[in-house]
């Protein structure tokens, strides 16, 4: 990449490095199928965004590029914190949610935190 701007495509990978590192070290790689998408063209309202679907646990997550102020690393956390978080906001979205269901939605993100707080 040398001094010169790097490409959508150079972001892209870089971001999709990131995220799988931090898939790896929150221990939570299988626990939901990921799609990677690389939009077409720059979107001026995000960099990147995740739709979760907690009943199906299917994640899109779609690039659009990386802002001269943060980082590709920065913003794949971004989007893993979602999919950490996805169990919670799919539950909140739900009608009739059982008090048994958010415990364990809770308890699972307690556990993936254990594993990476000091």
């Amino acid at each position: 990449m040398g001094g010169s701007k790097p490409t959508r495509q150079e972001q892209y990978e870089a971001f999709k490095a990131a995220f799988d590192k931090c898939l790896d070290a929150l221990q939570i790689r299988g626990m939901w199928d990921i799609i990677m998408e690389l939009l077409p063209k720059t979107s001026g309202d995000y960099q990147a965004s995740c739709t979760i679907d907690p009943d199906t646990k299917t994640v899109r997550v779609r690039f659009s590029h990386i802002e001269k102020d943060t980082t590709a690393e920065r913003v794949a956390r971004h989007e893993v914190a979602h999919i950490l978080v996805g169990d919670l906001a799919g539950l909140g979205t739900k009608r009739f949610v059982s008090e048994e269901e958010l415990t364990r939605s809770e308890e699972r993100v307690c556990n993936i935190l254990e594993k990476i707080l000091p």
